[in-house]
């Protein structure tokens, strides 16, 4: 009975690793990690943002700094500041978007996924 158990443990182990790694495949696939995550969803939920992607830019002090990239409405303005200070109170600070780059719109796929690699290259 000892060694089901040890067993047992040893395929939960395997099938734990199997699903971190899986995670990690996602969230690579997609370049979004949590904190790009966080700050995306908060950065949407402000009222002149009409569209928003996170990525990480290179930064000579922090390495690579979060930057949001927005779309806004119509006749709105948004300002690194009004943005900070809307997320401050959904994210950790070191979550907040240290840049902030207004575009017309995201750039996309025909599926309509966001092409985030088109925005780095333009950015950085």
């Amino acid at each position: 009975a000892a060694s089901s158990s040890t067993d047992n443990s040893g395929k939960q182990e395997a099938a734990a690793a199997r699903d971190a790694a899986a995670l990690a495949a996602e969230q690579a696939a997609f370049q979004l990690t949590p904190t790009q995550a966080a700050a995306a969803e908060a950065a949407a939920a402000k009222a002149a943002v009409a569209e928003v992607a996170v990525i990480g830019l290179p930064d000579d002090k922090w390495g690579e700094a979060v930057t949001a990239v927005a779309a806004v409405v119509p006749d709105a303005n948004l300002s690194l500041e009004e943005l900070r200070s809307f997320a401050e109170t959904k994210l950790a600070r070191y979550k907040l978007p240290l840049r902030l780059h207004v575009v017309d719109a995201l750039p996309r796929n025909p599926a309509g996924k966001v092409l985030k690699f088109q925005l780095r290259e333009s950015l950085a």
